[in-house]
């Protein structure tokens, strides 16, 4: 991690000092930490609700709109 000057404080990790030239490749862990936990949560969502939620959705907002006189409006 490379972290810029702020102020006095300024902090380099070892890998990047000594290894990397200063280069920070800290996003790359946020990224696949980011990712895994992504995937982790996902493999649980309930797309049969996801689905019958959208189809109420949809019939309300078609509902709405023959309301309107068929006109989509914007105000």
């Amino acid at each position: 991690m490379v972290l810029p000057k702020v102020g006095s404080f300024q902090y380099t990790g070892y890998l990047a000092g000594h290894l990397l030239n200063d280069v920070d490749l800290s996003w790359v862990a946020g990224l696949v930490v980011s990712g895994v936990l992504y995937l982790v949560l996902s493999i649980t969502l309930d797309t049969s609700a996801e689905l019958a939620a959208l189809g109420v959705s949809d019939r309300e907002s078609q509902a709405t709109d023959l309301a309107a006189g068929g006109k989509a409006s914007l105000a």
